[in-house]
């Protein structure tokens, strides 16, 4: 019986966990943001790769900076 009320126990305590909420925000000591005619440049120092893949109307972002 001790057991059984346990495992209860234990259940009830996972049923209160939560996962972290990652937002889409990168806090970084120096960045900026170009637009121009349709294109747009944005930069942050600290990245050393990023790449981004585009295919049928999907945006694949490798990397911490990503606009909204």
């Amino acid at each position: 019986m001790k057991k059984f009320n346990l495992i209860i126990v234990g259940l009830l305590l996972l049923s209160l966990a939560r996962g972290q909420t990652v937002s889409p925000e990168l806090i970084s000591s120096c960045g900026d943001s170009f637009s121009n005619a349709g294109y747009q440049l944005d930069w942050s120092l600290g990245e050393c790769v990023i790449i981004t893949h585009s295919a049928g109307g999907y945006v694949l972002t490798q990397g911490f900076h990503q606009t909204n």
